[in-house]
């Protein structure tokens, strides 16, 4: 904590943001949180 500047952190959002396979876990877990949601 406090080593890293911000941008560290701004970098590393836009890699994640840029992963094809962070971004198919994220569209599995949103839809399986709207499922669990509408009671599927």
């Amino acid at each position: 904590m406090g080593k890293e500047p911000i941008e560290s952190w701004d970098n590393y959002v836009k890699q994640l943001k840029a992963d094809a396979n962070y971004q198919k876990i994220i569209e599995e877990m949103n839809k399986a949180y709207q499922d669990c949601l509408n009671g599927k």
